[in-house]
């Protein structure tokens, strides 16, 4: 009885573990298409936070707790996607669980992440962040989630950061339709560059 009980013990922490861990494939060709076509990256190793802070999360939110989602261009609609019910509430549901997840270590061949815990020993001390970070090979990081798919795996948000010093770094909000050339932009929500 001992063994059944902690054979069901570890299982039961080995698919939490993993359920919290886990990237689908989907996920795993967005996300390779996204760094290496898009945003053509072509360095040998990059790094990523491995969990987003929870404003990260909420501002996403903002942009996504509409029925209607707008692309504009010099004032001018260009694209537009009305929400079903069903779609806003998994949408933002989704968007929840960002505030939780933890991304696995090397969810792309070239990438690296960074914990929390790690990003703030190297921020200890006063104006010796960035300092600290070069001196340990990483000239900059990213923060991004998982992509939220939704209408069948048609459309797809995502938000990414990149941080490389003070008054150094650039991201966007966006939703992603997927063609038959593959992946493009269809509605920019913003973007920032310092």
């Amino acid at each position: 009885m001992k063994k059944i009980t902690l054979l069901f013990i570890f299982a039961t922490i080995f698919n939490l573990a993993a359920s919290a861990q886990a990237v689908s494939s989907k996920e795993k060709r967005f996300l390779k298409w996204f760094f290496t076509e898009n945003l053509k990256i072509k360095d040998k190793k990059i790094y990523y936070l491995d969990q987003n802070h929870i404003g990260f999360a909420e501002e996403l939110k903002k942009s996504f707790d509409k029925d209607t989602l707008r692309g504009f261009k010099f004032n001018t609609l260009v694209n537009e996607i009305v929400y079903t019910k069903k779609e806003k509430v998994f949408v933002l549901n989704e968007i929840e669980k960002i505030k939780k997840q933890t991304l696995p270590d090397h969810i792309l061949p070239f990438a690296k992440s960074i914990s929390q815990d790690s990003l703030n020993q190297l921020f200890k001390g006063i104006n010796k962040g960035w300092e600290n970070m070069y001196e340990k090979g990483i000239r900059g990081y990213y923060q991004f989630h998982k992509p939220i798919f939704f209408r069948n795996g048609t459309f797809c948000i995502f938000q990414y950061g990149y941080s490389c010093g003070f008054l150094c770094g650039y991201g966007s909000t966006s939703v992603y339709k997927k063609t038959e050339k593959g992946w493009e932009e269809f509605i920019e929500f913003s973007n920032w560059v310092s």
